[in-house]
């Protein structure tokens, strides 16, 4: 992609119906970061929501970007279908406390329902339960340069690195 498609970006608008859809959101999610107080859930409506400052994956060039000069964009990822939430190792009585995403995974429980589960940094899960996988990534801003200095960076598992 030539640098002034990639200035101008086009805003993401996907939706996920299936695994592999979900594993493309997912992707595309990762790092994101949000706040308690940005998660929503929304009983009558069944409906999950979060507003998340999302690192542009798609965007950035790793081989000809310099330190500094990534994109991140705000977005809304929306779960339908929400029959429960339930949150592990997230104190939600801290609204300000900065979560960053790291994957989404899906699974089907034995009474045929299926839940979906948001991992974030340091071990806080929200997990879903839901009827089937219907899942919304709307980007809602224009890219921006991120503020931090480099990439998002994860520990290495087998050299704790």
């Amino acid at each position: 992609m030539n640098e002034s498609a990639q200035e101008l970006g086009k805003k993401l608008y996907l939706t996920a119906e299936k695994d592999e859809d979900l594993v493309v959101l997912a992707t595309l999610s990762q790092d994101a970061l949000t706040i308690t107080q940005n998660m929503t859930w929304v009983r009558r409506k069944r409906r999950f929501a979060i507003l998340m400052t999302r690192f542009c994956w798609e965007l950035n060039d790793f081989s000809t970007k310099k330190k500094g000069e990534h994109k991140r964009t705000n977005s809304i990822m929306s779960f339908d279908t929400v029959l429960s939430v339930k949150s592990k190792g997230i104190d939600q009585s801290k609204s300000d406390t900065i979560l960053s995403l790291l994957t989404i995974k899906h699974y089907y429980l034995k009474n045929e329902g299926r839940k979906i589960e948001l991992i974030f940094s340091g071990g806080g899960k929200i997990t879903l339960e839901v009827e089937c996988i219907e899942v919304l990534l709307k980007d809602v801003s224009s890219p921006f340069t991120s503020i931090a200095a480099s990439l998002p960076r994860h520990l290495d598992d087998e050299s704790n690195e």
